[in-house]
């Protein structure tokens, strides 16, 4: 459908939330003429800064609070926030109707021009799709942040030319609807694999089938960028259409990858990354050590910089460029000088009589609570989780928290008593209960000692404590701020 065809349409933007992509979707349709019914379930207190920004714009209208169903069954387009399930009975009276119902990163791939790389796994997403923009940005490209970070590209979609890159971050919430324009990204990096969102895809293999979708409508002259060391590494590369780019800690370790065209690992101080023999070669010891990142052992934020680096030099193949022609090393410093750490990605918020006090409220699975525990090496842990249970185990996270933490703070949530138990199984884990983030922080700052760290990474979701997790990662900055030195 062109935009021209959109005017008079009526369409219904399902969750407008705070992030972006309903906001983004409102706009886009507004300007082309639609009739806009926005509907979310939080009343407009909750989501005020963004009808604040929406409320000037012709043809839009608010029903929020709640849905109502005579919205749906009157909708031509229902734009669906990824958040909300199949089974909504909503969506069933809109497809009853005969609806079309999409999502905003259906409608951005169905208009653009652009080449597209997108960013998927479990953990790592929002800091290799921030990496490969800069990097790209770096290396000379038109290259375009947005997807689950840097908001909204559907507004600005008119403007983006074959010469645009559109670096998405996309979640297998987002992927699993995709499926349903029957196109993938040119160049799409699947991270890793572990259990998360269980409670919406009900198995791993199903959550599997939901990031596949970044894979199994590509063409043959685009790139997947995989994990070597992934557990679903074969499960995955046996759904490639085109080429296969693989990284791994050691370059020659992915050198041995039988049937790859690209290869990324690092080699002593060095990232390499090319088609055989290294093309491009940096020394990255020490380049990010301002950033948080390292070398020596190999760390997930090293590894996020691997798949970033072999997702550029695909994407400058499937532009027609030779990505030994360009000066890798140079951007790669400029990237470490670009790059900001993320907020609520291992935030240090402050230190105090020498205990650090970081914001990971990002980690949602206990694996990114483990790859949180490895950056901080051998020093003792005050650890506040618990909140919003997503149907995952945590007894591997329990074995590795005997002799790291000082004390398990966890909030009195169901997510929050399922880790209790898996500690209690392990045993020589001391932990306590808490009502809410001031308690959580007065309870980590008054056993920390000097030199651990406390570390909001709660493994688990916000939903029914927090409007998201950067509300929660928020709270957690203003209680700490609160402490006296």
């Amino acid at each position: 459908m062109k935009g021209d065809s959109y005017k008079g349409k009526k369409v219904v933007v399902m969750g407008l939330g705070l992030f972006g992509g309903g906001e983004g979707a409102v706009r886009f349709f507004a300007e082309r003429g639609a009739c806009v019914v926005v509907t979310d379930i939080k009343g407009e207190a909750e989501l005020a800064p963004v009808v604040e920004r929406l409320r000037h714009l012709k043809g839009v209208e608010f029903h929020l609070g709640g849905h109502k169903e005579e919205d749906f069954r009157n909708a031509d387009i229902v734009v669906v926030n990824p958040a909300v399930r199949d089974d909504s009975p909503f969506l069933a009276a809109a497809k009853e109707a005969g609806a079309e119902v999409t999502t905003e990163i259906n409608l951005l791939f169905r208009h653009c021009r652009a080449k597209t790389v997108a960013i998927t796994g479990t953990n790592g997403k929002s800091t290799t799709a921030t990496l490969t923009h800069l990097l790209l940005k770096n290396l000379g490209l038109h290259s375009v942040l947005g997807g689950n970070i840097g908001g909204s590209l559907l507004p600005q979609i008119s403007r983006f030319s074959q010469d645009h890159i559109l670096v998405l971050e996309l979640s297998s919430f987002q992927l699993e609807r995709l499926t349903a324009e029957k196109r993938s990204p040119d160049i799409s990096a699947v991270l890793n694999l572990t259990p998360n969102h269980l409670d919406r895809h009900g198995d791993m293999q199903s959550y599997a089938a939901a990031k596949a979708g970044a894979l199994i409508h590509q063409r043959s002259n685009d790139f997947a960028v995989l994990n070597g060391a992934d557990g679903w590494f074969s499960w995955f590369r046996s759904r490639i259409k085109g080429h296969l780019a693989v990284f791994m800690d050691d370059y020659y370790d992915a050198l041995q990858t039988a049937g790859a065209d690209v290869f990324a690992g690092l080699f002593g101080d060095e990232l390499c990354v090319g088609r055989g023999q290294p093309e491009w070669r940096a020394i990255v010891k020490g380049l990010f050590a301002h950033r948080g990142f390292g070398t020596e052992p190999v760390g997930h934020n090293t590894r996020n910089l691997l798949a970033a680096s072999a997702a550029a030099f695909c994407t400058l193949l499937r532009c027609g460029a030779e990505p030994d022609q360009c000066d890798f090393a140079t951007a790669l410093i400029k990237c470490a000088d670009q790059f900001t750490p993320l907020p609520h990605r291992l935030e240090v918020v402050r230190q105090i009589n020498g205990v650090l006090f970081v914001n990971d409220s990002i980690a949602t699975n206990p694996e990114s609570v483990l790859a949180a525990l490895e950056a901080f090496g051998d020093k003792r842990i005050v650890l506040i989780a618990g909140g919003y249970d997503k149907g995952l185990g945590y007894e591997r996270l329990a074995r590795r928290l005997v002799g790291r933490t000082r004390l398990v703070v966890l909030f009195d949530t169901e997510g929050g008593r399922k880790i209790a138990s898996a500690l209690e199984e392990v045993g020589e884990v001391e932990f306590c209960f808490v009502d809410g983030m001031e308690e959580a922080v007065s309870e980590a700052a008054a056993v920390a000692q000097a030199g651990d760290v406390v570390l909001l990474s709660p493994a688990c979701a916000s939903f029914g404590m927090f409007a998201n997790f950067a509300a929660r990662g928020d709270a957690f900055k203003a209680a700490v701020a609160n402490l006296e030195d």
